[in-house]
């Protein structure tokens, strides 16, 4: 998935109608509008891609959900390969969402259901880095091939999934949830290896008591508790900020962005130091959490990015007022763009969607993911959309305040809103989130 984010970094300045090059350039020539328009489609097709899950996971069931998911994407780069067609671009981007937003919401849970939990964590934190490692992908190879042969190379990923897919396992969650029993039993079997019987029998009592609560559940049970609301509350916010502070623009039009700082580096080479932060800071996200929680690395996140954007900012607004900048500060851009990459990394781009995880109790946790994951791709694509307009209104030493100011409000969200659950039981988190209130509805440690 991270290759879908990272690839109009490469791409748009081959297709742009400012591109004079004739290397790797292809026949169709787009303007600003249309090259906003191919970046946030991305955003608008995941948000339906949660609400798709749903329907999924439970018809067809955890497994073939996946399956789907990348045929989805597969269909989506091929789509991408007719160019005669800004509208086929249009296309292919849009399906490429919704195939990102049935990953992002189906593929956690999927994890969730066959792992066992001394090693959920892990796994999940796993799929960040596929992501990291796919964006630097991504960034290492899109400036130096043609426009067709890095849609190849994103395609291989795909194609390596469908050639395992038939040694995957269905989830024992499914089994169950469709009164396959003794299958749900075969699978834990396979999937725990020398566990004992009666531990696989315990397993599958547990799971059973689980997915009798989550029956019955609608949205209108989400905002009818005192608890859920608050979680989804603190979900909406940490997700909203996690964008607004600018991480997918940072991502999306990476070698713009730096292209127009006047750093002596090219823009490609930027943006794979860009990858590289984001693939080594994930690594060490699990660490950084079992050892301070979650509410700290936020706090650390949040003052990080704000000390980030506001000296970009600073040295931008004297760049491009004619201040000359010398070889000894045109490095700025490179260190504090890269800075904010890995300030993120270690606190918003992940403690959202493990926060998720824990605050929403079971019966409420599918419906609480999709809703946080829909509203989280809808202010990307509407960021997205709209980041040529306001740069061109306001200028990018601008942009950069702008994400400065948000990230100043994300630590007073994180001060006042948001609870440390690590470590905490399942029904220590509901008493904090349902009995711990003060005059300002505001939640406290």
């Amino acid at each position: 998935a991270g290759s879908t984010f990272a690839w109009t970094s490469p791409v748009l300045p081959k297709l742009l109608l400012t591109n004079t090059t004739k290397e790797f350039s292809t026949d169709l020539k787009i303007n600003t509008d249309e090259a906003s328009w191919i970046v946030s489609l991305l955003s608008f097709g995941n948000i339906f891609g949660p609400l798709t899950t749903g329907v999924l996971l439970n018809t067809i069931g955890r497994r073939w959900t996946t399956f789907v998911d990348a045929m989805c994407l597969l269909c989506s780069w091929i789509i991408l390969t007719q160019t005669f067609s800004i509208y086929m671009i249009y296309i292919g981007r849009f399906f490429m969402g919704v195939s990102c937003g049935i990953s992002f919401s189906g593929i956690p849970l999927y994890i969730a259901e066959i792992s066992e939990d001394s090693i959920r964590g892990v796994l999940n934190n796993f799929m960040q880095i596929s992501v990291s490692l796919s964006v630097l992908f991504t960034y290492c190879v899109g400036p130096y091939v043609s426009y067709n042969n890095l849609i190849i190379f994103c395609c291989m990923p795909c194609i390596m999934f469908l050639i395992v897919f038939p040694w995957l396992p269905e989830s024992p969650y499914y089994q169950i949830y469709k009164k396959q029993n003794n299958k749900a039993y075969n699978t834990l079997q396979w999937l725990r290896g020398d566990m004992a019987d009666t531990n696989i029998e315990k397993e599958i009592k547990l799971i059973q008591i689980e997915i009798s609560k989550s029956k019955g559940s609608s949205y209108r049970d989400i905002f009818s508790q005192i608890g859920t609301r608050r979680a989804l509350f603190i979900c909406l916010g940490l997700l909203a900020f996690q964008q607004l502070t600018g991480i997918s623009i940072a991502i999306m039009y990476a070698e713009s962005i730096f292209k127009m700082t006047g750093t002596a580096l090219s823009g490609s080479i930027c943006a794979i130091i860009t990858g590289s932060v984001m693939l080594t800071f994930g690594i060490f996200v699990p660490i950084i959490v079992s050892k301070f929680g979650y509410k700290t690395p936020l706090l650390i996140s949040g003052s990080g990015m704000t000390i980030a954007h506001s000296v970009v900012g600073l040295y931008l607004m004297g760049y491009l007022n004619g201040f000359e900048i010398t070889n000894t500060l045109n490095w700025i851009p490179v260190v504090f763009i890269n800075g904010f990459v890995a300030f993120h990394v270690i606190g918003f781009s992940t403690v959202p969607w493990a926060l998720m995880g824990e605050l929403f109790t079971p019966d409420m946790k599918t419906l609480g993911s999709t809703i946080s994951t829909s509203t989280c791709a809808a202010f990307t694509f509407g960021l997205s959309n709209l980041f040529p307009n306001i740069l061109q209104l306001v200028g990018i030493d601008m942009v950069f305040f702008i994400f400065s100011f948000f990230s100043v409000l994300s630590i007073l969200f994180v001060v006042y809103f948001v609870p440390n659950t690590c470590g905490m039981s399942m029904i220590e988190i509901q008493d904090l989130l349902n009995k711990r209130e003060n005059k300002n509805n505001i939640i406290k440690e």
